[in-house]
């Protein structure tokens, strides 16, 4: 297969890349940042993004019942499973100066039940994340 890239000028091939990112960015999205962050060709800016690693089918049983089957899961380059884990960016930014107070209630892939685990050690709940979530959940039913 003919190299896409090997007719571009050298300096295209270096032109500073940031990829923004943040909680809604998933599948397609993220396997593209990881790649360029794997391969140090762009630098990822945002937030921790969904998590979506899995591609999965799911096939009716019967009325009430089906089979879900895992028909793809997507890893970065270096191998890192992008499953209920998401990318961590190499800089970390919130929407606003203050930051979204709200931004902790965002669902994640890993807040789901049933979730596909990542396969990657066990999952372990990020205990500043889920402090923000409370404090976050309180804010809301205050200013409600």
């Amino acid at each position: 297969a003919a190299d896409p890239l090997k007719r571009l000028p050298a300096a295209i091939k270096t032109v500073p890349l940031v990829v923004l990112v943040n909680e809604g960015s998933a599948s397609a999205s993220e396997i593209v940042a990881g790649a360029l962050q794997d391969y140090k060709r762009a630098t990822i800016m945002g937030n921790q993004t969904f998590g979506k690693g899995s591609v999965q089918t799911v096939r009716p049983l019967g009325p009430d019942t089906g089979l879900k089957l895992t028909t793809a899961r997507y890893f970065t380059p270096s191998g890192k499973s992008i499953q209920a884990k998401g990318i961590v960016p190499d800089v970390m930014v919130d929407e606003t100066l203050e930051g979204s107070p709200f931004a902790a209630l965002r669902t994640r892939e890993a807040d789901l039940e049933k979730h596909l685990a990542s396969g990657q050690g066990a999952e372990v709940k990020d205990p500043g994340r889920e402090k923000a979530r409370e404090e976050a959940l309180k804010r809301l039913e205050e200013e409600s």
